[in-house]
Parts: C-alpha cells; sequence; structure tokens
C-alpha cells in the first residue's frame, strides 16, 4: 500500500500533471457528447462516460483528454507505479489533483459504481489504492471527474447543451479517441436527423444552436453562455404600408412628418420632391 508520504507526492504530481483549462438521461450508463454550442473549456468537444449515483447526482469522467503524463514518469522513485506507464486523462474539473479510475471486472468493489455491464467508475481512494495493487487487465486512470447535482444535468439536457448515446466498452478502453469526439458527434446527428420527422419543431437536440437557414416561424437560439447571447425574431420582411412606416431597420429617425405639417422647405412638404439620397 502507499505511504502516508506517498500518498502526499501523488496529489502533488496529479496536480502538475491535470491540465489548465430529450431532458432525461439514460438510465444504465451512457456518453455524453457536447455539442458544439458548449464553450466551457472544461468541456468543449468533450466526451463523458456518465452514470448515476444513488442521491441522483450524476458522475463520470471524459474519455477524449489524455494528458502528457504517466503515473510511473510523475512519480519515478515508486516502483509500485513504475507499471503504470499509459497516459493519464483529464477526467473533469471536479477534484483534479485526485486520483480516479474506470475498469473491466466481473464484480466490482463495494464503494465502485457500475457504469454497464462489467465496467466499473472508482472513486474512493480506497477503491483506486486496491487497484494499483492489484491492476485488472483493462483500466484507465482519470486526474480529476466529473459531476452533476440531481436534476443539474436533467436542466442541461433539456436546454439543449449535450447529446446522449448508450456507453460502448471498445469505446471507453479505445487507446487513440483523438477523433471520438468527432465520430459521436456524427452518430448523434444521423440519429437526431432519423428522429425529426417525428418530433416537433422544438428539438431539444436543437436547442441552443444557431441556425444558418432558420424557419420563418421560429426564433434562431442562440447559447445563453456565448458572448453573442441573444434571441432575435426571424419574422419574414415587411414592404411599408404607410408613409408613417419607419424609412429603415435600425434607423433613429422617426416616423415621416405629414406633408401637411412638415416644416417649410422640408423634402416632405406637398408639393415638393425630395432630394437625391434623402429615401431609404
Amino acid at each position: 500500500m502507499l505511504s502516508a508520504a506517498g500518498h502526499v507526492l501523488l496529489a502533488a504530481a496529479l496536480a502538475v500533471a491535470a491540465p489548465w483549462s430529450a431532458a432525461q438521461a439514460p438510465a444504465r450508463g451512457f456518453f455524453l457528447v457536447a455539442k458544439p454550442s458548449i464553450v466551457d473549456p472544461n468541456f468543449e468537444r468533450t466526451v463523458v462516460l456518465a452514470t448515476h449515483a444513488p442521491d441522483g447526482a450524476t458522475l463520470g469522467v471524459i474519455l477524449n483528454r489524455p494528458t502528457k503524463q504517466s503515473l510511473a514518469n510523475i512519480l519515478p522513485g515508486n516502483d509500485k507505479l513504475a507499471r503504470f506507464t499509459a497516459p493519464l486523462h483529464f477526467g473533469g474539473p471536479v477534484e483534479r489533483v485526485g486520483l480516479f479510475a474506470v475498469f473491466r471486472a466481473k464484480e466490482g468493489p463495494a464503494q465502485s459504481f457500475p457504469v454497464i455491464e462489467d465496467v466499473h467508475l472508482a472513486l474512493h481512494p480506497a477503491t483506486v489504492e486496491q487497484l494499483l495493487i492489484k491492476p485488472p487487465a483493462e483500466l484507465r486512470l482519470f486526474v480529476g471527474y466529473s459531476g452533476w447535482a440531481p436534476g443539474q444535468l436533467q436542466g442541461e439536457l433539456a436546454r439543449g447543451d449535450w447529446w446522449t448515446l448508450d456507453a460502448d466498452v471498445e469505446i471507453i478502453f479505445r487507446k487513440n479517441n483523438e477523433t471520438l469526439w468527432d465520430e459521436l458527434a456524427r452518430r448523434a446527428r444521423a440519429i437526431t436527423a432519423d428522429r425529426k420527422p417525428q418530433q416537433n419543431a422544438e428539438d431539444p437536440d436543437e436547442r441552443g444552436r444557431t441556425r444558418i437557414f432558420p424557419d420563418l416561424s421560429a426564433s434562431i437560439r442562440v447559447h445563453p453562455r456565448s458572448s453573442a447571447a441573444a434571441v432575435f425574431s426571424a419574422s419574414a420582411p415587411r414592404r411599408p404600408t404607410s408613409r408613417t412606416s419607419s424609412r429603415r431597420a435600425g434607423s433613429r429617425r422617426g416616423p415621416r412628418p405629414s406633408p401637411r405639417t412638415a416644416p417649410r422647405g422640408s423634402p416632405w412638404r406637398a408639393g415638393s420632391r425630395p432630394s437625391a439620397g434623402s429615401r431609404a
């Protein structure tokens, strides 16, 4: 087992290694795929392996954020950790100096969370230490993890921040995740496209994304976290129907005066012609 000094060194080393940086979630373990509208650097273009805790919270780790460090090279003097040469992954912004794990075993320790099939998530220090002493064949280590309070993720799903997909064991433990977000985003978009004929215009998968060619009966929605957060009405342009209509959209001048009340010499005075450039 690691000594007290070893735990202190491990926490300090992990602090250096960590990088700076439908509204219902499925009942089983699942992938959260960040939509392009997410601009939070912690989750931009990420794929999160997520599961539910007994208290209703959602816990998970980011799969496609490998670091350039491993346990073996950040603690080179520890013989027990020399075998762990695989890159550590940034799992999320919660407890960035903590060490966590996803592993495969027929039966997980009591303090681990089941994800899918025989895949488990270990967040408790004692459980992670057991895995370091006797590692299973498939093990991935993370610095930090991701967490949502009860109801928080449902709010983000309703807002349209994430796509959800069923988790897949092969994807969880695959070594090269460089293109993982692109692959799963394409898969999620294809599934969404197949569902669209059966859904109404308020598709939750489309919320929070600006449409390039919006439906004129709908609104253009911009993610509320973006610097350009606003809601614009996408109504069809109308031709002015009276002389009291605004000269031009966005003009600061008021409505044109009546020809009878316009001041003498005004281009809008009855019987006079407006000069070139005076009309919109």
